[in-house]
């Protein structure tokens, strides 16, 4: 390795031929800068987690797509970020959502009162 924040190029073609201890070794020195990249952003512990994984399952599934030539930590925050922008769309989208149906809705007593009786 170049140092403890990139990945040398062996690792990577070995990762892109499926080789697990080059994963686990990625693993090892991203999962945590990962992690607090996304918790810095989304301030949700569970939600961090779940997208750091997610990260990490992406790399794994598109493996043979990496360029060792090319920045590997630039590679790995972009698809972090990446889940990151979709979950907050998702969150906004919802809120949205959420707030239209409130405004739209009568009041859930008066209306399921009227509907019952």
């Amino acid at each position: 390795m170049n140092n403890a924040n990139n990945i040398d190029s062996k690792t990577l073609q070995r990762l892109k031929t499926g080789d697990v201890d080059a994963f686990e070794s990625i693993f090892r020195i991203y999962n945590g800068k990962i992690y607090h990249f996304v918790m810095a952003t989304l301030f949700d512990k569970s939600l961090a987690e779940d997208i750091t994984q997610s990260v990490f399952l992406s790399l794994w599934e598109h493996r043979q797509e990496i360029n060792p030539e090319k920045n590997f930590q630039a590679y790995l925050y972009t698809i972090a970020k990446n889940r990151v922008y979709r979950e907050t769309e998702k969150r906004v989208l919802a809120s949205g959502y959420e707030e239209h149906i409130k405004k739209l809705r009568p009041n859930d007593e008066k209306f399921f009162h009227r509907r019952n009786h």
